[in-house]
């Protein structure tokens, strides 16, 4: 033991110090109580769900790390990429692009396109892949992956070299972003314009064009423009419904042809009816006026013809000129049209073929004889106040047989 006084060091069983004499005193020793760790199922139900609730997200976080880490490698980002175009899995496909979101270029629009346009025959395709590793550019902002493959029923191998750009902000805030490059199929042009006839309701792929994209300067009369926002450069489906009839057809949405005119029509069969009626009647008004002489002026109001409109009058004289070499010819009798096509013109107007058949009596020397014929007219009517307005009759027949 040791000395309090000097500090020398004694035998064991010593009184005394043996250096300076000081009586020494044994130093006793306290055993700490080592706190013994407690067991699991004397814990408390707060201190377990704490235990646990740490663990826990310890947990979660490093898978989380693990699993970001793995697909937002260079090599991922490009199989991920490879896959979805090579296949046209247009859900996939739609997670690389990059496009101005509307309601024409939704996900949900974007996989109804790529469905519709492209042949079952062309999707999953693909028998064998190897993914390269990536090489970095020297300024690491650049991944070039080249990926092998080979495709079912078709000999030999391909290859399909991915170029992917680093973003500047970090996915999930920890690791890098890979942007892929969008093909030139899919991606956007916001030029567009379509034109219908005026007054007419326009549907891309069955979702109606908002008023909110109407020009209010539109070019032409009769015809309103639609100024489009973002539409993917494919086919989409138009569909115009006007108030007496339909039509429904494929565009073709491209950066080169941006001005679209829609002027398909089909009659609904009340429209149709109505205006086989009305050719009828205004033939017959036209023939009988033009053999007897009577001006224009005089049937203007009763032909129902759009009063600003010249044309109309200039094809009635000519026929009344060409007619009145016919003195022998009377009673010229129209019957209903056999059938009709209408397209709508670039202005907005109606043009109408009509095939139909007629009658008329010749008189030669006192001898009356009954004659016929079929003959295709062609007549134009613009649509206002809920109704078919002639405008133009063009190529009335002036010859009629005698014998």
């Amino acid at each position: 033991m040791f000395c309090s006084e000097c500090g020398q060091k004694n035998e064991k069983n010593a009184f005394f110090c043996s250096e300076c004499g000081t009586k020494l005193k044994p130093i006793s020793i306290k055993k700490q109580n080592v706190p013994v760790k407690e067991k699991w199922e004397n814990l408390s139900k707060q201190k377990k769900i704490g235990f646990l609730t740490i663990f826990s997200v310890l947990l979660f976080c490093i898978a989380f790390y693990i699993i970001g880490k793995t697909f937002t490698k260079p090599e991922k980002v490009a199989e991920n990429y490879f896959l979805a175009y090579i296949n046209y899995d247009a859900s996939k496909i739609y997670d690389f692009l990059s496009v101005e979101k509307n309601e024409f270029t939704s996900k949900e629009m974007f996989v109804k396109l790529v469905n519709e346009n492209i042949d079952e025959k062309y999707k999953n395709q693909v028998a064998s892949y190897q993914i390269g590793k990536a090489t970095l550019s020297a300024d690491g902002l650049k991944a070039i992956v080249k990926i092998n493959y080979t495709r079912k029923g078709q000999e030999g191998s391909f290859e399909e070299t991915i170029v992917l750009t680093k973003e500047k902000q970090k996915k999930w805030f920890l690791f890098d972003s890979w942007l892929a490059p969008t093909k030139d199929s899919f991606e956007t042009t916001e030029n567009t314009k379509i034109q219908v006839m005026k007054g007419s309701k326009l549907y891309l792929n069955d979702v109606e064009v908002d008023q909110k994209y109407l020009s209010k300067q539109s070019p032409k009369e009769n015809m309103d423009t639609y100024e489009m926002p973002a539409l993917f450069r494919t086919y989409y489906k138009a569909r115009v419904v006007y108030p007496f009839g339909e039509t429904e057809e494929k565009i073709s949405i491209s950066s080169y042809s941006t001005l679209k005119t829609l002027t398909k029509l089909k009659l609904d069969v009340e429209s149709e009816n109505t205006l086989k009626d009305l050719i009828k009647s205004q033939l017959n008004l036209l023939y009988e006026s033009a053999f007897q002489g009577i001006s224009f002026e005089e049937i203007e109001t009763s032909l129902l013809s759009s009063k600003e409109e010249k044309d109309l009058k200039e094809a009635y004289e000519k026929l009344t000129n060409s007619l009145s070499r016919y003195k022998e010819i009377s009673n010229v009798k129209f019957s209903e049209p056999q059938s009709i096509t209408v397209k709508i013109t670039q202005e907005g107007n109606l043009y109408v073929t009509a095939k139909l058949s007629y009658s008329y009596q010749v008189n030669v020397e006192d001898k009356i004889s009954n004659q016929n014929g079929t003959d295709t007219v062609y007549m134009t009517y613009t649509y206002k106040e809920d109704s078919f307005k002639l405008i133009d009759a063009e190529s009335l027949n002036t010859y009629f047989k005698k014998y």
